[in-house]
């Protein structure tokens, strides 16, 4: 059953934070209570949002799925030990199931536009310092788990945490960016050679 949402709060980013009359696990939340969720809210949907995004999700896709991770989130608030761990799985959850996440055209139609905007030498410069050039990247060269565990890595997860949170292996998790290094280097060496040797040079300490 979906909880009747009565009104929002509005957050920096431009989401709204949900508010609703009675929770799953109990009364109505403390005006307190609704205060420290709102906090929660405005902290994490940024960082939501990118996870999600790093998926393949397109923004207005990822601003669905991270609502309605939040709302849900916010019926169990009193019980729920690790939030921020609990909202990540739920907004993938809700990405993969979401009827849009199956419409071949929509998807294509994105690929597309991602493989003009990298075939235009004259963008490079700009985008290679910009959020937007690392979220193609990724989302071009990796796929399923390798894909899912990089885009927690990139949010500053550690591989033991990674692990915990998607319920896999340490070992698992380390085999799967090992390997998504390793393409994505590959990848940037193909692509962008420049970059890639400019990469090396920053590992090297500058040799």
């Amino acid at each position: 059953m979906r909880w009747r949402r009565q009104h929002r709060h509005a957050s920096p980013s431009g989401a709204l934070a949900p508010s609703v009359s009675s929770a799953a696990d109990g009364p109505p939340l403390s005006p307190e209570e609704q205060a420290v969720y709102d906090d929660f809210f405005r902290e994490v949907f940024p960082s939501l949002m990118r996870h999600v995004i790093f998926l393949g999700a397109s923004s207005e896709e990822a601003a669905d799925a991270v609502q309605d991770a939040l709302t849900d989130v916010l019926q169990h608030w009193r019980n729920v030990e690790r939030p921020k761990a609990w909202c990540r799985i739920a907004a993938i959850h809700y990405y993969l199931r979401s009827d849009a996440r199956l419409n071949d055209g929509v998807r294509k139609a994105q690929q597309d536009f991602r493989q003009r905007r990298s075939d235009d030498a004259r963008s490079l410069g700009s985008e290679y310092e910009e959020w937007d050039f690392v979220i193609d990247f990724v989302d071009r060269h990796l796929k399923g788990a390798q894909r899912l565990v990089m885009a927690l890595h990139i949010d500053g997860y550690e591989p033991q945490e990674i692990a915990r949170e998607l319920n896999k292996d340490p070992q698992t998790v380390r085999s799967h960016l090992r390997h998504a290094r390793n393409k994505l280097a590959a990848a940037l060496e193909s692509e962008h050679p420049e970059l890639a040797l400019s990469s090396r040079g920053t590992h090297r300490g500058g040799m």
